[in-house]
């Protein structure tokens, strides 16, 4: 008998690998974004009719962690798991 896997999704996400000397900043409306010292430190900022918002968060990563990147929302670490193309390979390839 035979083993059959459901198809992965193979999307690719534009991100990086953190290491120590990781430095990155990212400007779009209403965020602020730096990545430096393996902390990532995002400001939102949001306006209304009778309001001002602003929020910090700092994510403080390790080496080897993944970030990916959006063109809107910056840098965010995802909350899954995720893998390089070449450590998915490897796994696959440890099945058969």
């Amino acid at each position: 008998m035979e083993k059959f896997y459901i198809t992965p999704d193979i999307t690719g996400y534009p991100g990086l690998i953190v290491k120590k000397e990781t430095e990155k900043t990212f400007e779009s409306e209403g965020i602020s974004q730096t990545l430096k010292d393996l902390t990532l430190i995002t400001k939102l900022t949001e306006k209304g009719d009778n309001y001002d918002s602003t929020s910090v968060a700092h994510v403080y990563l390790n080496e080897g962690d993944i970030v990916l990147f959006d063109e809107k929302k910056g840098y965010i670490k995802p909350a899954i798991q995720m893998q390089t193309a070449k450590e998915i390979a490897d796994d696959f390839n440890a099945l058969v």
